[in-house]
């Protein structure tokens, strides 16, 4: 299987468990919803863009987002577009027309479509309100099948007792209205019966007169004629027959009686004594329903169908009993607070219609065991004593045939043809008791159907219920009986939703290709055109069984291929055949099909009903004709005021330097007070020059070399805008300014009004031209060391040359200077059009260079060969091994001590190792360099170097500069150096220097210390060229650096140690020989050799631009408004290659930073303020806007830094530290989280509290105890200071007061904070700790580093994952490395990386909740009607379309949050948004809450 339809399979199992569906309680979906509506939000898509590269994934939702007469952004759409719209809302879908109609009146024409709609009404109608497919995804099904759990929350013992109250004062309401109803309802049937009975008995009194006197006549005239006595016997005798009750038994004299009076009734009348009974008798079958008194409901079903043969021959439909019937009383709970009572007349229809499906199944049953007699005489009739007062009913007395018999006691029993004509007119669909009822009477009447006509019996058996077979057969025999092949069946991928877990699919294929047969056969055949194939959707698949599986195909297949046939009276439809949990499928399906015929034939347009769809459409385009000309006219009208605002950077460059020159006047008066200013400064600078002090330094300043130069550099800037300054080491071009003197470096600043002369870092500069894009205050710029080809470096030299162009070109002139300390100043020459450039010689006294083959032989260093820096044979240890195994326990002794012998005789392990070059070195010196892994830095060597310095030079002033790779370095040396017998006196000036250190810290460097003291600097590159000590004499390298570098494998920027080049510029060699001899003749003791100094170090470092991500200088470009990215980026000095321009934008649009059209968005001004790596600082900025902060900064600090822990050798040890943090019982912030990124939270917090707690002291012991690195913690925690004070910088977090120290960032109390430490309401005892926040947040800065479980994890193993790009594995090192299948909270995983060894890892893990995937993951796809969401194409989430809308909604308004903090940085989003920031943390801590309950 190909990786990403692996990755497909794996997400589609995922979704299926439990642990990945969306639990939201409906009062907080209420109050999401009031939250939004407190918010003016567009309604436009809010999804996020998809992955670069991968298109944007097609909803599942059936609609018409586009397709023909789709409307191209912007422009309105077509008349036949809204159209389909509507129908396929109406019909497809199932929504009433003035639902509809509101939702596209309420969305903007330009946005019309399907979804756009379904999102609309899902969000803006009550679950009541929406069609079947949509209410119902709320409810959970058997089997498992549901898709999403919509919980509501459980109510209190209180409420549980008030709902129970006033649920029993309702039914006793309801029971006391029905049954005053029905008494007198009684009365007056009782009323009505015995005027007719009195009528009755003067009748039957006429009546017996009239026959008495007509056998007296009879008696009188006895001689009549035989014709006429013949005549007069055979009427006797039919008199006899109808009047036989003479001699007959009195209840059935009685009966035939009422039923002659009935019979005499007026229509009218007959009608309402009808209905009346109907009414009656249903009532009582409720009451016999509920009381389970099983005789009189099938007494009450055997008078409906005596009423039903009533109505057939008085010729009444169904409406005219329904119009006859009186009303019903209420019976429901009373009226709600709103007035409403709806709801109570829909209940009890719902009840009638099921309890008359019931009474009507008895009725066809006892039907069956009452079949006339032999003799077609008639053997009895119900008994209607206890129904309609007593009333007479006719019985059915004729004799049938066997046809004609299966037609009355089937669906006839409830209505002849004549009231089936009637229900044509007025369908309502059949509830399943009513279809099974049918059903059973179709079984039973072709039971009947099989016996000779004419067969007497006492009686009939119960009616049989229709024999059962498997969907398998039945499908097999419909396959033959049509002449088809055999049905195939085909195993389908692990699935479905019937189970928590998935279970067997199968699909089915009929081939009626071959098939030969009558005429009819093969036309239906030709239909069908070849194979068909059929299987179950997702949400009704998935079972434990095979063969289930197979028989669930088997039942669709019969659904679609039998959906015409209708069976041959009176056979039982085919899936009354199936086994129940078939038919539920069966007639499932038929319903939604009923459902959409419904819904076609509601939406059937007659004239009248076209012409109102098309006139609301018209309606609709006019309105949307006018908003659009008045848009056009507004936009005109902007246009035109904003034309001076439009054009290219340069253009509106120009425009902003001329709006702000001023008139004349004002540029006369401007002019002069900077003159004014000038010449005051100018005398304040003579006085002091004239000052003992100003003597000094001007004495100072006139030793430098580059004084030389100074009459020529004005002369050039005189000439040019440019020029460039190449001056070696010593030269001085940095020291020529003294006063007025400002700097602003990071966070440290000191400048006052009367600063002429600012020294700042290159990042200061760019954000000030963010605010000030033409520096009209700046009139000369100095950029130094530009041969260090930083980043930002390379990128200000660009601006600076548009920039000086543009204010030549504006009059405004800007000179700038390039100062630089190689040979190689033609290049910038060449990139400023040829600019002058001036050179001035080093001033440093002759420095001597000694190699590492030369530390040798001064120290007499000796490498050991347990030495960390020293090379072993590859089979030392294998072999050492072996030998141990084999040896003995007597032996072993001996061969351990031998081993140095092998050794000793090994060749040289360093590959670079050249005897010959060693010529005149001691035998010590050529050992050390044969096995020497020049790779590693020799801590040891390093100690013994410093402490020959300090010792061979004993008496002699100069301090030793030691350069290291990096802090960690530092460290360790710091460390040993301290604890040595020779410098522990003087510790205190053993000092670190690197660009974490404070100002304060920093100034001890500069310092000269005590006679007999010597200082030791140990530094990184900074020393190189950003910071000169005057005092150094003597320099050590070890020739490593510490550079950024980006992996495209990896998407991240790593940090790199490399060997240093042997140029001039930063990282060279060269550049940190010049720092010795300052103030006398200095040595430079290099840690590499002659050879890799002479031939195998690179010239030139690689500039920055080529080797760093570019995510960073994208976003300054976009703030500056500088155009697209790549077109700026290629006139840079050396453009960076194309694909690292395209994986920036590619990685800014996954953060969110861009849109697909390279414009900023909200969080891309904030990211493009913050100078570090864009999802760092994305992870600030929405940990601030949540109310994290404070883990939030520990974690940015560690994915830019390092984690804290440290093992060593105690690997085992340190395991079980951490896990002992993550435990469940811990009470830390990673308890129980399965979360690397919160255990390095958990790590920092506890090393903070003990540091409160116990000084030094305490942090030390802490860190020893759960193996930290107490420098990294350091590091850390300077680190997340930093990152602090940059948002309050840009103004997005409130900053400390004076004074207030570095404890601000944590204070529990600011809003920033909220959610940092405090409990949320039902967390279990000792988790004080809103987890669940702070893992959404860090989702939304690492996305789309997204993996999921693999769909065959097994339960006790440690599964496999996917990230959408192929198949992973959890890092060893990851706290959820040996985590279990079953054991995973959730299917999903973030990290922060891959690393590729002997096979895919991702590292720093952290378990990822579906509701944040949701909230702050990618392009959303709902399926509105199937319960999932889809992101990025790939990943998929259980949650209801509600929910989805619900979820994008809260996603538009946290942008417009963070819109609304670019206009004002000041503002509180708390004020402004603080309902949906709570929305948004009530759902993700809800749902934590609910997982860990369920577990």
């Amino acid at each position: 299987m190909a990786p990403k339809a692996k990755a497909h399979s794996a997400a589609q199992a995922a979704s299926k468990k439990k642990s990945s569906a969306v639990e939201i309680a409906h009062h907080h979906e209420q109050r999401i919803r009031d939250a939004l509506k407190g918010l003016d939000l567009p309604w436009q898509d809010v999804a996020a863009l998809p992955a670069a590269g991968a298109a944007a994934a097609p909803s599942p939702a059936a609609g018409l987002a586009g397709g023909q007469g789709a409307a191209p952004p912007g422009a309105l759409p077509s008349a036949e577009h809204l159209l389909a719209v509507y129908a396929s809302l109406q019909q497809q879908h199932g929504f009433q027309a003035q639902q509809v109609e509101a939702a596209l009146s309420a969305l903007p024409l330009a946005a019309v479509g399907v979804e756009a709609a379904l999102d609309w009404l899902l969000l803006h109608l009550e679950a009541a309100q929406l069609p079947r497919r949509y209410s119902s995804q709320a409810r959970t099904g058997g089997g498992g099948s549901v898709d999403v759990k919509h919980k509501a929350r459980d109510p209190t013992p209180a409420e549980a007792q008030a709902q129970a109250q006033a649920a029993a004062q309702a039914a006793a309401a309801a029971a006391a209205a029905a049954q005053a109803e029905l008494e007198l309802r009684r009365r007056e049937d009782a009323q009505r019966a015995a005027e007719l009975e009195r009528a009755a008995a003067e009748q039957r009194a006429a009546e017996e007169q009239q026959r008495r006197s007509w056998i007296m006549q009879y008696m009188e005239d006895d001689s009549c004629s035989e014709a006429g006595s013949s005549e007069v016997a055979a009427e006797s005798d039919a008199s006899s027959i109808e009047d036989w009750e003479v001699w007959g038994d009195p209840r059935e004299v009685e009966r035939r009686r009422a039923e002659r009076t009935r019979e005499r009734l007026p229509r009218q009348e007959r009608l309402a004594l009808i209905a009346a009974e109907m009414a009656q008798t249903k009532c009582e079958a409720a009451a016999a329903k509920a009381g389970g008194n099983k005789d009189k409901q099938k007494a009450c079903g055997q008078l409906i169908g005596q009423l039903r043969q009533e109505m057939q021959k008085l010729g009444v439909s169904d409406a005219e009993l329904v119009a006859a019937m009186p009303p019903q009383p209420a019976a429901g709970p009373p009226p709600a607070a709103d007035g409403g009572d709806g709801g109570s007349q829909e209940q009890a229809a719902e009840e009638l219609e099921a309890v008359e499906a019931e009474e009507r199944q008895a009725a066809a049953a006892s039907a069956d065991a009452e079949q006339p007699s032999a003799g077609g005489a008639d053997s009895g009739g119900g008994d209607r004593e206890g129904a309609a007062g007593g009333a007479a009913a006719p019985a059915a007395v004729s004799d049938q045939d066997d046809e004609d018999d299966g037609a009355g006691l089937g669906f006839d029993l409830f209505g002849d043809g004549s009231s089936l004509e009637v229900a044509e007119v007025v369908k309502a669909k059949k509830s399943r008791a009513e279809l099974v009822a049918a059903a059973t009477a179709a079984a039973a009447a072709q039971a009947r159907g099989g016996k000779k006509k004419g067969k007497a019996g006492s009686g009939r058996p119960a009616a049989p219920q229709p024999e059962q077979q498997q969907p398998k057969a039945l499908l097999q025999q419909h396959c033959q009986r049509c002449g088809w092949g055999a049905p195939r069946f085909e195993r389908l991928q692990h699935g479905g939703m019937r189970l928590p877990g998935g279970g067997y699919r199968y699909s089915v294929s009929v081939d009626a290709g071959g098939s030969k047969g009558p005429k009819r056969r093969q036309q239906q055949q030709q239909q069908q055109q070849g194979p068909r194939t059929f299987s179950l959707r997702e949400a009704d698949d998935g079972w434990e069984r095979i063969e289930d599986a197979q028989n669930a195909a088997a039942t669709r297949a019969l659904f679609e291929l039998t959906a015409a046939e209708e069976p041959a009276p009176p056979a039982p439809p085919l899936w009354a055949l199936l086994p129940p949990a078939f038919q539920e499928l069966w007639l499932a399906w038929q319903e939604e099909g009923e459902d959409s015929e419904a819904a076609a034939a509601a939406a059937a347009e007659t004239e009248e009903a076209a012409a109102a769809r098309e006139a609301f459409v018209w309606q609709l385009l006019s309105r949307g004709e006018a908003q659009q000309a008045a848009a056009a006219a507004a936009q005109q009208q902007q246009q035109e005021e904003g034309a001076e605002s439009s054009g290219g950077w340069r253009e509106q460059l120009l425009r902003s330097i001329a709006a702000k020159a001023g008139s004349e006047e004002q540029q006369r008066q401007q002019s002069a007070a900077q003159r004014r200013d000038s010449e005051r400064l100018l005398q304040e600078q003579r006085a002091w020059r004239e000052s003992e002090e100003g003597r000094r330094w001007l004495a100072d300043r006139a030793k430098l070399p580059v004084t030389e130069t100074r009459a020529a550099l004005v002369a050039a800037l005189a000439e040019h805008d440019v020029a460039v300054v190449s001056g070696e080491t010593g030269s001085g071009k940095t020291t020529q300014a003294r006063r007025p003197v400002g700097y602003h470096v990071r966070l440290d600043s000191a400048a006052t009004r009367d600063t002429r002369l600012l020294f700042c870092t290159t990042g200061i500069l760019l954000r000030r031209l963010a605010g000030d894009p033409a520096l009209l205050g700046v009139s000369h710029v100095l950029v130094d060391e530009v041969h260090e080809r930083t980043l930002q470096g390379d990128f200000l030299m660009a601006l600076l040359r548009d920039l000086a162009a543009v204010r030549r070109a504006a009059g405004r002139h800007l000179k700038v200077v390039l100062m630089s300390a190689t040979l190689d100043s033609a290049l910038f020459a060449d990139y400023f059009g040829a600019c002058p450039v001036l050179h001035a010689q080093g001033r440093t006294f002759p420095v001597e260079q000694k190699f590492l083959e030369d530390c040798y032989q001064e120290t007499g260093y000796v490498l050991d060969a347990d030495s960390p820096a020293a090379l072993r044979p590859q089979y030392d240890r294998r072999a050492q091994r072996r030998v141990a195994q084999t040896a003995g326990s007597k032996n072993l002794r001996a061969v351990q001590a031998g081993w140095g012998d092998a050794l000793a005789d090994a060749g040289p392990l360093n590959p670079h190792f050249k005897r010959e070059e060693l010529a005149g070195y001691s035998p010590s010196v050529v050992r050390n360099l044969s096995v020497l892994d020049e790779d590693r830095l020799d801590f040891e060597l390093l100690e013994q170097l410093v402490a020959h310095i300090d010792e061979s030079q004993a008496g002699r002033e100069g301090a030793v500069l030691v350069f290291l790779p990096g802090m960690g370095e530092i460290q360790e040396l710091h460390s040993r150096l301290c604890a040595s017998r020779r410098f522990a006196a003087s510790s205190a000036w053993v000092i670190p220097l690197h660009s974490t250190v404070s100002p304060s810290e920093q100034r001890q460097a500069f310092r000269v210390p005590p006679p007999g003291v010597r200082k030791v600097v140990l530094a990184t590159n900074i020393a190189e060229t950003s910071l000169t000590i005057e005092d150094v004499v003597y320099v050590v390298d070890a020739g490593k650096l510490k550079e950024r570098r980006y992996d495209a494998s990896r998407g991240m920027s790593l940090l790199v140690e490399d060997w240093v080049s042997a140029a001039s510029g930063k990282g060279g060699a060269k550049q940190r020989r010049g720092r010795a001899g300052r103030v006398r003749p200095g040595v430079c003791y290099g840690l590499y050799t002659r050879s890799r100094f002479e031939h195998r170090m690179r010239r030139y470092q690689a500039p920055e631009m080529v080797r760093v991500p570019l995510e960073e200088l994208v976003l300054q470009i976009h703030l500056l408004a500088l155009g697209k990215a790549g077109s700026f980026l290629a006139r840079v000095l050396q453009p960076p290659p194309d694909k690292s321009v395209a994986g920036a934008i590619r990685t800014l649009q996954e953060v969110g930073a861009l849109t697909a059209g390279e414009e900023l968005t909200p969080l891309g001004h904030h990211l493009a303020s913050l100078p570090v790596d864009a999802r760092i600082g994305k992870l600030l900025l929405l940990s601030a806007s949540l109310g994290c902060l404070a883990p939030a900064l520990t974690i940015a600090a560690c994915l830019s830094y390092k984690s804290p822990f440290s093992a060593g050798a105690q690997q085992d040890a340190a395991d079980r530290a951490r896990a002992a943090l993550a435990a469940p019982t811990s009470g830390t912030i990673a308890a129980g989280q399965q979360s690397d990124h919160l255990l390095m939270v958990a790590a920092m917090d506890g090393w903070l509290a003990a540091r409160r707690v116990g000084a030094h002291k305490g942090a030390r012991d802490y860190s020893r105890r759960h193996f930290l690195s107490e420098q990294a913690l350091d590091m850390l925690a300077d680190m997340r200071w930093q990152y602090a004070c940059m948002l309050a910088d840009i103004g997005f977090v409130a900053g400390p007061g004076r004074g207030g120290g570095r404890a601000w960032m944590d204070e529990r109390g600011a809003a920033f904070n909220r959610y940092a430490s405090h409990p949320g309401a039902g967390w279990p005892a000792g988790l004080a700790c809103w987890a669940a926040v702070v893992k959404a947040v860090l989702l939304a800065a690492l996305y789309p580093n997204v993996a999921v479980m693999d769909d065959e994890a097994a339960p006790g193993k440690r599964p496999g994952w996917h990230d959408g790009a192929g198949e992973v594995a959890v890092h060893p090192s990851s706290i959820c490395h040996m985590v279990e299948a079953q054991q995973y909270q959730r299917p999903y995983l973030v990290y922060l990386e891959k690393v590729r060894t002997t096979r895919t890892f991702i590292r720093d893990c952290t378990v990822a909740s579906p509701a944040a995937i949701l909230l702050f993951g990618g392009a959303l796809a709902v399926a509105h009607d199937s319960s999932y969401v889809q992101v990025d194409g790939w990943l998929r989430i259980r949650a209801p379309a509600q929910t989805a809308v619900l979820v994008k909604r809260l996603r538009q308004a946290l942008d417009a949050l963070l819109e609304r903090k670019v206009r004002q940085p000041g503002a509180r989003l708390e004020e402004t948004g603080g309902a949906v920031i709570q929305s948004i943390v009530d759902l993700l801590n809800h749902e934590e809450a609910a997982q860990r309950w369920d577990r």
